[in-house]
């Protein structure tokens, strides 16, 4: 009974913790780019990545012609066995896939912090109107793609810097409930084109073979 209680409240908290959002976070300021990933507690820095020192790497061993010659008939073949339809009904299930997670992300704590400057103070302010009609359109572009929360802008033309300074943060969540559905569907849809594709001939393949030599 105790093992059965312990198993049920394993599941139990796999099932809480996918439905827990998986946060990143970009931070852009002055040049220096920082992205984190966050969940629950644990909080990773996934770029820039902290330096690894890399040992010494044995050399790669060679190959005969015997088996360069075979891995290249390999290859042939399992190319000519993907089809325009295969990919065609990976692309629709990629689309679908790519919708599902699209609409479950949410962007918000969007801060931007700009001060536009240019060579002279009409470069400035044609660059500062450029810029901030970039920056509008783009959010509004994500809004409809995204679901974005009220941003906290802030873009003026600063005529006395030689240099625009940017400081653009925001933070990105998704649920890992919906990375696990789209992921199924996408090997869903890659079994069912894999049942669905004829096996090859071995007769035709053997002609192929005898008429590549």
């Amino acid at each position: 009974m105790k093992i059965l209680l312990a198993i049920f409240c394993l599941i139990m908290a796999i099932i809480i913790m996918l439905f827990i959002p998986v946060a990143l976070r970009f931070i852009y300021k002055d040049g220096d780019l920082r992205i984190f990933v966050r969940y629950l507690f644990i909080k990773v820095r996934v770029f820039p990545l902290p330096k690894v020192k890399k040992g010494k790497q044995k050399p790669a061993a060679q190959k005969s012609d015997k088996q360069e010659a075979d891995d290249k008939d390999k290859d042939k073949h399992e190319k000519q066995n993907v089809t325009l339809q295969d990919v065609w009904g990976l692309v629709k299930s990629s689309k679908w896939a790519l919708g599902f997670i699209r609409r479950r992300i949410t962007f918000y704590r969007i801060k931007i912090y700009i001060l536009a400057a240019g060579d002279d103070a009409h470069k400035t302010a044609v660059f500062y109107s450029q810029l901030a009609s970039a920056i509008y359109i783009g959010l509004e572009i994500m809004r409809e793609l995204f679901k974005v929360k009220e941003p906290d802008v802030r873009i003026a033309p600063d005529f006395l810097r030689d240099s625009t300074y940017c400081d653009i943060s925001f933070k990105m969540r998704i649920k890992p409930i919906v990375l696990l559905v789209a992921a199924a569907s996408l090997f869903i849809a890659f079994l069912k084109l894999k049942i669905k594709k004829p096996k090859p001939d071995p007769k035709q393949t053997k002609t192929d073979k005898l008429s590549d030599k």
